[in-house]
């Protein structure tokens, strides 16, 4: 799903931010993004995808939300990135 190194792609870019939550100090999934489903609506027709990347983080607030909760809720923020094709 990525290029090569140094060629460009033409297309339409997208971006998606998802929330993952995650439970007992990390152990447990209790929400968690779909790329399927992002995939799904991203693409139409006969389009298709190219350097797509999963970028996960965590915001200020999710570092709140962790330390407030003694680590049993641990958010975090998921992007999915790239470029649909024609």
């Amino acid at each position: 799903m990525a290029s090569a190194p140094g060629q460009s792609v033409d297309g339409a870019p997208f971006s998606v931010t998802g929330r993952a939550v995650y439970g007992v100090w990390g152990l447990g999934k209790l929400k968690q993004p779909s790329l399927r489903k992002v995939m799904a609506a991203e693409l139409a027709g006969g389009s298709g995808l190219a350097n797509v990347k999963i970028r996960v983080r965590s915001r200020w607030n999710d570092v709140l939300v962790t330390i407030l909760t003694a680590v049993l809720i641990v958010p975090r923020a998921m992007t999915f990135e790239g470029v649909v094709v024609k």
